[in-house]
């Protein structure tokens, strides 16, 4: 599993200076980061009953990310949420610096130019959480029951240990953002979502 999963709420970051002694004072000046593209809630394509949404929240140069899985009564993620997969701590993610690439956005597309923002995540040991009326909990794995008479099964680890220093990226196009790895000089493409 990855450290980071990227969506959040927008956490403006103010520097002030205070004002002289007639009790006047400037307003505070808001700080700008390339992390402030990415503060908000995007959402992954339904892949077969699951929706992943993240959100992030910037302060400074690093990311908070929370992210959660929703499973879908119907494979084309329609009707009732039957699941709901999260996880008991959120990834921060530091920024180190900015480069041009070149990434595939998915399997066969054309390679896409793209600003990858060059990011250090970590995060804490954590536990997940699956709920819902589909969800059922046996020794060792979780698992969603579809109508259809399906399920998806999920493997309960217990407490997974904590991730530091996890190298990685993300890129925008437009409203779209790419999860990345870096893969040697080159750049891969782990999830892609669209802002909510």
């Amino acid at each position: 599993m990855k450290a980071w999963a990227f969506v959040g709420v927008a956490a403006a970051v103010l520097s002030g200076c205070g004002g002289g002694g007639d009790g006047s004072s400037t307003p505070p000046a808001a700080t700008t980061s390339p992390l402030d593209a990415y503060a908000g809630t995007w959402a992954s394509a339904c892949a077969d009953h699951a929706v992943a949404t993240l959100v992030i929240a910037r302060s400074a140069d690093t990311i908070t990310v929370s992210n959660r899985s929703d499973y879908f009564a119907n494979a084309d993620c329609t009707g009732a949420i039957v699941g709901t997969v999260t996880q008991s701590a959120d990834a921060t993610a530091t920024y180190n610096g900015t480069v041009d690439a070149s990434i595939t956005p998915t399997p066969g597309a054309a390679a896409i130019p793209v600003k990858v923002d060059k990011l250090t995540a970590n995060l804490p040991a954590h536990t997940l959480s699956v709920t819902g009326s589909g969800v059922t909990h046996t020794t060792g794995q979780w698992c969603i029951a579809y109508p259809n008479g399906t399920s998806t099964c999920i493997k309960d680890e217990g407490t997974y240990p904590a991730q530091t220093g996890v190298a990685g990226g993300l890129a925008l196009q437009g409203s779209t953002l790419y999860d990345l790895t870096a893969n040697g000089s080159a750049w891969v493409v782990d999830g892609v979502f669209t802002k909510k």
